[in-house]
Parts: structure tokens; C-alpha cells; sequence
């Protein structure tokens, strides 16, 4: 009996716990959130790259047993792996998926990304009542952070934004461990929190070291005014230097990321508009940053007001924490570099949410113990008055009109609840309103967003059977060929990356950082169509050219694998070339046709012949304008040669769009080109619209689809060519086939052979990157550029073993780097124990 009443105690604790009661709280609000479609994953980033990249780190390293991997040839015809690290190559949160092959990545991608949530709430709760906040103001500052605009938003969107949470918690509480006493220094969870942050995100462990640093220096100041110990110039130096040594040794152990990551970021495009000094160094108020902003901080008013507040307090730590958050906040300099010197955008103050929840914590505590005692009501008051005016004057910060009158309800609410508080003096009265406002917010902007993915969408995208179909199709292949799956346009952005066997090689790529090579490829050279909004969407696309350009012998659409025989191999031998200079002359369509029969090399003086597949020109009569707000359709009669089987209807026109902050799409038998929106930071900058349409046997018409918009149409161009008249058997540009050894061929090596049956050139679908070397029987040869932007080099008669070695630069030092900052980290904790037994004996 006894036993049973202390049981039903234990769990009557356990319900009275707050971090249970917070974890309680964490799922209620996810699902009232996101629960009506039951799934914790969004429909834009997130299915396909936050999912699937995880998914084919994990294939990879069970594919390999290589921890460290180099190169990515089943991804974007074959790229450097540290193009994706971003998306969590080296994250403990990914790596602990490695003990679980059996669950699929996507279902462990949604309950890790909760549970990381969930423990950033209650790391933040036990920072907080560790400072010694009272209870109510750790739970409810805990809440506060939950529901900021970020949280829950960022935890199934854009995961990076927020995943590192915990760890940066982690090393605020570590901080405290480090300035607790004079010459008592304990840096564990310091550097462990540093090191698991960089590791999960480094994007935003630099802001977030920046936070912790910040910090840092606020907690040295107030060590030594309560050890009453005198700060000088000397003893400030050398604790900041012993406390930035405790911050570059997880640096340094974050080498094996950090430096092959520096060194493949070559490729990312800069698409910010040019900014001037001013921009960067005049302050900027920008309140849309602090204010519920789900790409901000995502706090209430309450936040820049406990700011502003904290700007005037006595202590001399106080003030360095509130000067250095409003200067790093408002200086856009701060901002700019975060973001890699690319654009100046709010995202990367992300990691100051935890600092400002703290600084909204010390604030009621101060309001709570000392506020009333210290300060009149008039002048208390002042910090509320002055949101309020700032929210008035930068009004054209927000973009709905009528959104700078809901904040302005916001802070007018919080200065009437300070004028409660000093008469009543409960501290509900900041938090109820603060947790309500958010809560609004939130229900209101989760459903606006639509980000959420459909269950039924995510289990069509998931399911096995496609992967099965894909691996008995690869069991019985011997060449060296791509597997693509093609949809609608919704699929096909989501299986921008989507590798369901090691056996699969696609030419899509959907990542921030790529081979530039083949960027400028797919965009300019060749020209097919961008059918997304975002330029860094490069999809499969259903182009007939470029498929058996790249090599696509298997297409997975419908739940059926087509299969054509006609594709280039990925890698062959010819010497059937053109020189680069001849090539660049050509125009559209000439310009894809053209690498159906002839590998471009930039040898000298090898011209075009006569045998260049040729293409008819056509009548083609479209509208020059279109001004409407419904989608309008017209005809394309394309009645010649109708009964020829692979006729390609090619069409390029020009796009001026008279309303720029719309987007602008244009269907031909269904193959969108798209412009985006001036405005939209991923301008595609489309505005020569591409299309190779393949046409059925018989098909007389080809329908056009305008989207709604305003926007002109000129210089229009029709082709017609029958692809068919390039059979691969009369076909003299693949003249040696290249046969992978399927058992060799894995991570940065391509191994196979090849009989060459004619001097000349080893020609490869695969990005030309300076990283290559190539060896043919042993002996290492120069690589060359071929076709503009492939792998290649020249090769003699015969047959030949070759092997393609990508040597991913930075590999082996960020691999020296990490090994010296692990020596340092165990040099330093080693005496910090050393130090810690010695005081207690």
C-alpha cells in the first residue's frame, strides 16, 4: 500500500515538474499549430532538401563507411559534397540517424526537429531560474521563446534557422560555468556547446558566437562588481584572451567542416542588389527584425522595450549587455557580415532571441524586485512611450498597412499593463499579454504561411515502392547512365535532390552553394527552362535534348520507368569535336542540338560540317501582350511532319514584365518557364524564356498557356527537328563507351574501362572541377574542360582502366585542424580539473 501511494506521489511530482509541464505545453502548441495536417515538415525546403540530403548523407555513408565523404556524384550530375554541408552533413542530430537506417530519414527528420525545439525550451527555462528568476519568470520567458516568430515556424521550414538552439543555450550556461568565480574557470559546456552549434548550423553559430560573446563580456563585468575586483585594460585583455581560446578551440575542432566548406563555397551567385557604405554603416531601426517576424528575432514589443529600458540602468554589466544588443542590432554592418558580405537580411539575428528572452527576463526581475523602489512612474514609462513613437515613424517597415497598427496595439497594451503592474506589482501582467499576443500571431500566420506539407503529397513523394522500382531497374544495368523521376511541378521540386538507391545519378541540384560550372551550363550555355521562382531550383526538366545529353536513360514518372536507349553515356571516348570558339557562334536551338553530335573541346580550328542536325523554322504567331488576371490559352498549329515519333517543337521569346511585383508564368504542353518578381531575393532573372517540347506521334497542336499577369512578348522563334534522325547506331559522337566498375566506383573515385577505338578525347557529363585528377593506366593525365563546364581530357587508341579521383580541397587540413583544436580542448579542461581537485583538497 505504502508502495502505491509513493508511486502515485512520485507521478503527481512529475506532473507539478515544470519541464514536464513545459514539454506538455511544447506539444499542445506544435499541434494546434500544425496538427491539422499531422506532420511537423514543410512543402517548400524542407521535403527537398532539410529531408532528403540527411537521407543521402546517411545512404552514402553506409554505401561507403567513409565518415568523411568528398564528393557527391549522384547529386547535380556529380558535385563536391561540402556544397551540401549546410544541410547537416556533420550534425550530431544527422550523424545519430546513422543508428537507425531502418527509419525512414523523413519521419526521423520531423520528431528530431520537435524534440530539438522542445529541448531549446527547456535548456532555455533551466538558463533562466539558474540566474535566479523566480519561477514565474523563467516559465514564462521560456514560453515566450517557444512561441517567437522563429520557433516553431523554422523548426519544419528553413530547420537550419533554429536546430542549434540547444547547443547555443548550452554555451550560454557554460559562460555562466566560466565567469562564476575569479580564477575558478570550468569552459565544458562552453566548449561543447560552441562545437555542437558550429557543427549543426555553422551558418548561424557565427551569430550566435557573437551573442555568446557578447555575453561573455557582460558576465566578466558583473563577476567582478560582485567580487567587488577592479577592472583595468590588463586584467580585461587577459581574460578575454583566455576566454577567446575556450571560443577558437571548437573552432579549430570544426576544422573537417569548416575549412572544405570555405573552400567550396566558389559557387554561390551573389544576388543581393549592390550595397553602399551608408547602407552599411548608418544605424537602421529595424523594428520589423524584433517583432514577430518568423525571419527575425519574433518577439513582442515587450522585448525592445525591456531593451531601451536596459539602456539606463545603473550597473556598468548592465549597459554593455543592453548597448552591445541594440548596437549589433541596429548597426546593419552587423548584419552584413553574418551574412557573408552577401546582402544585409534579418535572419542571422536569430541567435540573439535567446539573449533577448534574457534580457526580457532581467527586466521583470528588476521590475519585480527593485523597479517600483527605483524609479518613478513618469520615467518608467519613458521606454514604453518611446516603442511606441519608433513603431509610428518606421511604420513603412512593414509591409501590410495595416500590421504597424497591430504592433502599435501591441506596445500601447504593454504601457497600460506597466501602469497596472505599478499599482497591482504581479508580473502576470507583462507575461499574459506577451504569451496571448503570440499565440494570435501565430495561429493566425501558421495557416496564412501554407507551408505545411499535405500527408497524403508526403506519402505519394515517400513511398518504398518507388525506391524499389528504382533499385531492380539499377540491378540490371551495366553502363553508366541517370535515373530521373519527373512529375508535376510540385513533385519535381520536391525530388530536387530525392536519391533513392547509390546506384541513382540525377542532374537536378537544389542547394545554396554548387558547381559553378554547371550552374552557368544549365542557365546560359545550354538554356533550358527555370520553371521555379528561385534560380537555385535546377530541376529535372523535360527537356528531350538535354536528357540525352546528360545521359538520362531511365524516367520514373507515374509509377512507371521509361526507358531510352538513344542517351549519351555518362562518360565516352570520340573524336568527332568542334572547337569552343565554333560552338559559342550557335543559336538556339543549335546550341543544344549540336551536343547530340559533337563534343566541344578548345582545340583549335575543328569546325562544324555539314551533317549538324538541322531544324525547320515555323510560323509561330503569339500575342506581343498580355494584361489580364486569368490565365489565357492559344495554338500552335505544328501539323508538319506529324507522324514522325520524336519530333521536338523548340521556342524561345523574350519577356518584359510591366508589373514587377508579380511573377509571370508561361506553359507550353504543360513545361512552365517562370519569371520572378523583381522584388524576390532569389530573382531568377528569366527573362528569355526556353522551351524543347517533345510532341506525341501525331500531334497537330501544341497548346500555350499565358499566365495572369501584364507583361509583353517579342522576338519570338519556332523550331521544329525530329530527334529520331540522330539514332545512337548512326550516331558517330559515342564511339567508345566508358564501363564502370560498379564495386570501385564510390565516394571521389569513378573506376571503370573503356576500349578506344579512335584517338581523341574521354568525354564526361560530370562538372568539370580543378579537384579532378585523372588517371589512365596508372599514369595521371591533364584534365581539360569539354563541352564548356565537363570533366575530360585527351586519350590515345586502346583500351584503357581510368580512374576519376576527386580530392575535395581542404579535406586533410580541416582534418589537422580538428585534431590540434581536440588536443587544445582536452590541454585546457585537463588543467581546468587539475585545477578544480587542487581547490578542493
Amino acid at each position: 500500500m505504502r508502495k502505491m501511494v509513493n508511486a502515485m506521489k512520485s507521478k503527481k511530482e512529475i506532473y507539478k515538474n515544470p519541464y514536464f509541464i513545459l514539454f506538455a505545453v511544447t506539444v499542445l502548441i506544435c499541434a494546434f499549430f500544425c496538427g491539422k495536417n499531422g506532420m511537423f515538415g514543410s512543402k517548400v525546403d524542407w521535403i527537398s532538401q532539410h529531408s532528403v540530403l540527411p537521407e543521402y548523407f546517411r545512404r552514402h555513408f553506409y554505401e561507403t563507411k567513409k565518415l568523411f565523404p568528398e564528393f557527391a556524384l549522384n547529386i547535380g550530375g556529380g558535385q563536391n559534397i561540402y556544397h551540401f554541408s549546410y544541410y547537416g552533413l556533420y550534425s550530431p542530430i544527422v550523424l545519430l540517424s546513422y543508428l537507425f537506417p531502418f527509419i525512414k530519414m523523413s519521419d526521423y527528420m520531423m520528431a528530431a526537429q520537435f524534440l530539438c525545439l522542445a529541448a531549446s525550451v527547456l535548456m532555455m527555462y533551466r538558463w533562466l531560474i539558474n540566474q535566479k528568476f523566480s519561477l514565474k519568470i523563467s516559465f514564462g520567458t521560456a514560453l515566450i521563446f517557444l512561441l517567437a516568430g522563429p520557433m516553431i515556424f523554422q523548426s519544419y521550414s528553413q530547420i537550419m534557422f533554429v536546430n542549434y538552439m540547444p547547443f547555443l543555450c548550452l554555451a550560454f550556461m557554460g559562460v555562466d560555468d566560466y565567469f562564476q568565480k575569479p580564477g575558478e574557470r570550468n569552459s565544458g559546456r562552453l566548449i561543447i556547446g560552441v562545437f555542437l552549434m558550429i557543427m549543426t548550423s555553422f551558418y548561424f553559430s557565427i551569430g550566435g558566437m557573437l551573442a555568446i560573446t557578447l555575453y561573455g563580456i557582460y558576465r566578466y563585468f558583473m563577476m567582478c562588481e560582485v567580487h567587488k575586483r577592479a577592472v583595468t585594460f590588463f586584467s580585461f585583455f587577459k581574460e578575454a584572451c583566455m576566454f577567446a581560446l575556450r571560443m577558437i578551440a571548437p573552432i579549430m575542432m570544426s576544422g573537417i567542416l569548416l575549412i572544405p566548406t570555405a573552400m567550396a563555397l566558389t559557387g554561390r551567385e551573389d544576388s543581393s542588389s549592390s550595397i553602399n557604405l551608408l547602407q552599411v554603416f548608418a544605424p537602421d531601426i529595424s523594428l520589423k527584425r524584433f517583432f514577430y517576424d518568423p525571419y527575425g528575432i519574433g518577439l513582442t514589443t515587450l522585448a525592445f522595450t525591456a531593451l531601451i529600458a536596459m539602456l539606463f540602468f545603473r550597473k556598468k554589466h548592465e549597459k554593455i549587455l543592453a548597448w552591445g544588443c541594440l548596437l549589433i542590432l541596429l548597426i546593419p554592418l552587423f548584419a552584413y557580415l553574418l551574412n557573408g558580405g552577401l546582402y544585409i537580411r534579418d535572419k542571422v539575428m536569430i541567435p540573439f532571441l535567446p539573449l533577448l528572452c534574457y534580457i526580457v527576463a532581467y527586466y521583470l526581475n528588476w521590475m519585480e524586485q527593485t523597479g517600483k523602489d527605483h524609479i518613478p512612474l513618469f520615467w518608467g514609462s519613458i521606454p514604453y512611450v518611446v516603442t511606441m513613437i519608433l513603431i509610428i515613424l518606421k511604420r513603412e517597415q512593414f509591409e501590410a498597412t495595416d500590421y504597424w497598427i497591430l504592433i502599435l496595439a501591441d506596445s500601447t497594451i504593454m504601457l497600460i499593463c506597466y501602469l497596472i503592474f505599478y499599482k497591482k506589482r504581479n508580473i502576470l501582467v507583462f507575461l499574459i499579454p506577451s504569451l496571448v499576443f503570440l499565440l494570435l500571431f501565430g495561429s493566425v500566420f501558421h495557416i496564412q504561411s501554407d507551408r505545411l506539407i499535405d500527408k497524403r503529397f508526403y506519402q505519394q513523394l515517400t513511398d518504398e515502392s518507388i525506391g524499389e522500382m528504382i533499385s531492380e531497374t539499377m540491378e540490371s544495368e551495366k553502363g553508366f547512365y541517370r535515373t530521373e523521376q519527373l512529375g508535376s511541378n510540385d513533385e519535381n521540386a520536391a525530388d530536387l535532390n530525392r536519391i533513392w538507391d547509390m546506384r541513382q545519378y540525377i542532374s537536378s541540384i537544389y542547394s545554396s552553394s554548387y558547381n559553378e560550372n554547371y550552374q552557368d551550363f544549365r542557365k546560359d550555355i545550354f538554356q533550358i527552362e527555370q520553371p521555379f521562382r528561385n534560380f537555385l531550383m535546377q530541376s529535372a526538366v523535360a527537356n528531350p535534348v538535354y536528357h540525352k545529353f546528360m545521359g538520362v536513360k531511365y524516367t520514373i514518372s507515374n509509377g512507371k520507368v521509361y526507358k531510352d536507349d538513344t542517351v549519351s553515356p555518362i562518360a565516352y571516348a570520340t573524336n568527332r569535336i568542334i572547337s569552343e570558339d565554333e560552338y559559342r557562334k550557335l543559336e538556339f536551338p543549335y546550341n543544344q542540338l549540336a551536343l547530340l553530335q559533337y563534343a566541344v573541346t578548345d582545340e583549335k580550328g575543328k569546325k562544324l560540317d555539314e551533317s549538324l542536325q538541322q531544324a525547320d523554322i515555323l510560323d509561330c504567331k503569339l500575342p506581343s501582350s498580355i494584361k489580364s488576371d486569368q490565365n489565357q490559352t492559344v495554338w500552335i498549329h505544328t501539323a508538319k511532319d506529324s507522324k514522325k515519333a520524336e519530333r521536338v517543337l523548340f521556342i524561345k521569346f523574350q519577356v518584359k514584365n510591366l508589373r514587377r511585383s508579380k511573377d509571370i508564368s508561361i506553359w507550353i504542353e504543360g513545361k512552365r518557364n517562370k519569371l520572378t518578381a523583381q522584388n524576390h531575393f532569389y530573382y531568377n532573372n528569366n527573362t528569355e524564356f526556353h522551351y524543347a517540347v517533345p510532341l506525341k506521334e501525331g500531334q497537330k497542336d501544341a497548346e500555350v498557356v499565358f499566365g495572369q499577369g501584364n507583361y509583353q512578348i517579342s522576338d519570338v522563334e519556332c523550331y521544329l527537328t525530329d530527334l529520331s534522325l540522330i539514332a545512337v547506331d548512326q550516331n558517330p559522337l559515342y564511339q567508345s563507351e566508358f564501363v564502370p566498375n560498379k564495386d570501385k566506383t564510390k565516394d571521389n573515385v569513378i573506376s571503370g574501362t573503356i576500349n578506344v577505338k579512335n584517338k581523341g578525347y574521354f568525354v564526361t557529363t560530370i562538372p568539370y572541377d580543378e579537384q579532378f585528377e585523372i588517371w589512365v593506366d596508372g599514369k595521371k593525365v591533364p584534365i581539360e574542360k569539354v563541352n564548356t563546364s565537363f570533366l575530360g581530357c585527351r586519350i590515345d587508341r586502346g583500351t584503357h582502366e581510368i580512374e576519376m579521383i576527386y580530392h575535395a580541397a581542404g579535406v586533410e587540413f580541416g582534418k589537422a585542424v580538428s585534431l590540434i583544436g581536440l588536443i587544445l580542448c582536452l590541454v585546457m579542461l585537463g588543467k581546468e580539473f587539475l585545477r578544480m581537485k587542487e581547490l578542493l583538497h
